[in-house]
């Protein structure tokens, strides 16, 4: 399963957004010890960062690693309403990630990341159809 962890989305992570990105740099710590956290549980099979590109180049990697993808973007976190989709998709931001979890453990992962006070939700599951789906 695919568990987005970190910022919510916003559209100040869009070339031309309204404003500037400002990196929070407590969540980018506390997001480096859940990574570890997570790795050394033996809990995740890989870690796709939305930094360049956003959740659409996470999304294509994931795709390529395992033979496709599906997306549900209603899932997505944002900091502000009315996003569209492709503004989810392409907002980005090193605060932000795309773990692969398995089935079994994704309330687990969700735990460990609220306990840390860092936003996490499944967003969608690894498919053989060969498409990134949204």
């Amino acid at each position: 399963r695919l568990v987005l962890i970190g910022s919510p989305t916003g559209k100040d992570g869009l070339l031309g957004g309204p404003g500037v990105q400002i990196c929070d740099t407590t969540l980018l710590h506390s997001l480096g010890g859940l990574v570890a956290e997570i790795r050394d549980l033996g809990w995740n099979r890989l870690f796709f960062p939305c930094g360049e590109g956003g959740l659409a180049a996470a999304a294509a990697k994931v795709a390529r690693e395992f033979g496709g993808v599906e997306i549900n973007l209603d899932s997505v976190p944002t900091k502000q309403a009315g996003m569209r989709p492709m503004e989810l998709l392409g907002s980005e931001t090193a605060e932000r990630l795309v773990a692969i979890v398995p089935e079994e453990r994704v309330e687990a992962v969700v735990g460990l990341a609220n306990r840390r006070g860092i936003v996490a939700v499944e967003i969608g599951a690894i498919r053989t159809s060969g498409k990134v789906i949204v």
